[in-house]
């Protein structure tokens, strides 16, 4: 594959031959040209990988944190309240109160949980991928001109493993 400074190679890793044959067909139905479309079985090692940091799912966990703050911060001020005073102005401002306090809580919480998801808690290491020897990994390397999103989105519908910053060396699996 010979590619011009406008272009760029976009491979990711598949468990299997039949999902990189389904990648390729997709890849082939928006318009990528036969040409430019690789399947390789690679060697056995560790690959450097993209990390892809899902920030929609750490700003869903800092929400709903804080939304369950919220709630827990009311519920605690208003049995507190109804515990130990009759209903007045003051149980109005230990609602507001609450519901503060509750939301710093969640917002704390949430960012406790984010960092832990970007800490990624285990040995593995996020920028790499094993490819050991009993694997049946393949990878699917197209090339693409300009927004390479395309192509992103029908391998992440097929169940991309894992994006490559390279492609691997290997074995042509055609």
């Amino acid at each position: 594959m010979n590619v011009s400074r406008e272009q760029h190679v976009v491979p990711a890793v598949f468990r299997t031959r039949k999902e990189a044959d389904a990648v390729v067909k997709d890849l082939k139905d928006i318009g990528v040209p036969d040409d430019l479309i690789g399947v390789v079985r690679p060697d056995q090692g560790l690959y450097r990988a993209e990390v892809e940091e899902d920030r929609p799912a750490v700003v869903r966990l800092t929400v709903a944190s804080i939304v369950f703050g919220v709630i827990l911060g009311i519920v605690g001020m208003l049995a507190a309240t109804l515990i130990f005073e009759p209903p007045s102005w003051n149980w109005v401002v230990g609602l507001l109160i609450g519901g503060l306090i509750g939301a710093i809580a969640g917002t704390l919480i949430g960012a406790y949980g984010g960092m832990m998801s970007r800490i990624r808690w285990g040995a593995e290491r996020p920028d790499l991928v094993d490819v050991s020897s009993t694997n049946q990994s393949v990878v699917v390397v197209a090339t693409v001109s300009g927004d390479d999103e395309p192509v992103r989105a029908v391998m992440r519908r097929h169940n991309a493993l894992r994006f490559l910053t390279a492609p691997p060396a290997g074995r042509n699996a055609r």
